[in-house]
């Protein structure tokens, strides 16, 4: 990825799990955020649509509307109509945004890409007098530099991204390419606030290395730009303006669990009624129960398991859960009334909505164990990582067990209703 900007920078107007915590006022930002879906789902004709009703529909202020021509801009630099995004980064500065630098920097990228070097440069020095330690400006200044064979001076400001803290997997791989020195860790005071935008990436990059495959997963085309902004987002609207390491790994955490991120336009939250029945969790799902590289595939792999899951949720907080071994395709489990005989044998396990999208499982027969679960109905068909989900059927996320402070998902349901 020699030559490509990793920059998109600035609050998103993205929807997250999170979403109906905020009161947005007399705006309405709904269409905004189904914008920002499609848009992370690569689905970049549909966003644009979607933000250009958004900011004739929503009565958007000056900020969000400066803030949505910026993702609309996005949209089109992914599908390199570099004209229209340099358009719409041009309405975004009209507005003055409060964090405008990042329109500068993104409009230099679509300057770079349309081989126009010197409006390029100009955009990133504009954003530099604006913001001089933004390290995203620095490495898009070198990239362009690099572009005109200006390797001394390509050097010099990637080195300076790094030494600002923007520490995406674009400059580890220019620093490495250009031998130049690397420090260690990102190294924080977990809860004071994190204090640039820099820093944050850091930390993020260092969990991202840490975790992936093992407690996160991710799209194949996603990047840490992408990760930074909805990391961001997430804990705006928790009223989170100043997060500490503490506050961004939690949110990174719920945002990215394996096997796939539930931040995507064909789930909602779960309520109550969407999950009473019985349901089963098929032999074909099994492999994605658990993080690909995580401690519990380390003695028993998956692809060995020939498992399937009954999961009853019914009334009065009765749950029931039976779990059946055995050879390839031998489940037992074929209608509801399958889960009818265990129902007589004395009950340890309840269930309760907390909320909206979040379950909770008690078990009387081990003390103090508690389990919380994030739960979410397909309201369409999609894939993701070869999992196929159909409309109506079940996922789910657990999030909380007794040592798990950072809402990891250690533990992944797939469930398909079945019938009476």
């Amino acid at each position: 990825m020699l030559h490509r900007h990793w920059v998109r920078n600035g609050v998103l107007a993205a929807i997250t799990l999170l979403a109906s915590l905020l009161a947005w006022g007399q705006e309405d930002l709904s269409l905004c955020r189904q914008g920002w879906l499609s848009y992370s789902a690569g689905k970049y004709d549909e966003a644009i649509g979607l933000y250009a009703q958004c900011m004739r529909a929503g009565k958007l202020t000056l900020e969000n509307m400066a803030k949505s021509h910026r993702n609309l801009g996005m949209a089109y630099n992914a599908k390199k109509d570099n004209s229209r995004a340099i358009d719409a980064y041009n309405q975004s500065l009209a507005l003055k945004p409060e964090d405008f630098w990042f329109d500068y920097v993104n409009r230099g990228n679509a300057w770079s890409d349309l081989k126009d070097y010197d409006k390029a440069l100009a955009d990133y020095e504009a954003a530099l007098k604006a913001k001089p330690d933004l390290g995203s400006a620095y490495f898009n200044r070198g990239i362009v530099y690099e572009k005109l064979g200006k390797v001394e001076q390509a050097k010099a400001d990637i080195a300076l991204a790094y030494a600002k803290g923007y520490r995406v997997p674009a400059v580890l791989e220019r620093m490495a390419h250009y031998q130049l020195p690397v420090e260690g860790s990102v190294t924080l005071d977990r809860n004071k606030p994190i204090e640039s935008n820099e820093l944050l990436s850091g930390l993020l990059l260092q969990i991202v290395n840490e975790s992936s495959g093992k407690f996160s997963c991710f799209e194949k085309n996603l990047t840490l730009a992408d990760v930074r902004p909805a990391v961001q987002e997430a804990l705006r609207l928790q009223g989170i303006a100043a997060p500490t390491a503490n506050q961004a790994t939690v949110a990174f955490y719920t945002l990215y669990p394996c096997p796939f991120s539930p931040v995507r336009p064909e789930l909602r939250a779960a309520t109550q009624k969407d999950l009473e029945g019985v349901w089963l969790v098929p032999e074909s799902s099994y492999k994605y129960r658990h993080p690909p590289q995580s401690a519990q595939w380390k003695q028993e792999p998956p692809q060995s398991l020939k498992m399937c899951d009954g999961v009853g949720f019914y009334a009065g907080e009765e749950m029931r859960v039976i779990r059946k071994g055995g050879a390839a395709g031998s489940c037992p489990f074929k209608k509801a009334s399958d889960l009818d005989a265990v129902r007589q044998s004395p009950r340890t396990t309840s269930w309760n909505m907390i909320r909206d999208g979040r379950l909770s499982i008690r078990r009387s027969d081990v003390e103090n164990l508690v389990e919380e679960w994030d739960m979410f109905v397909a309201t369409a068909d999609f894939e993701a990582r070869g999992l196929h989900v159909k409309q109506g059927e079940m996922i789910g996320y657990l999030r909380k067990l007794p040592g798990n402070d950072w809402n990891i998902a250690s533990t992944f349901w797939h469930l398909q209703k079945l019938a009476q």
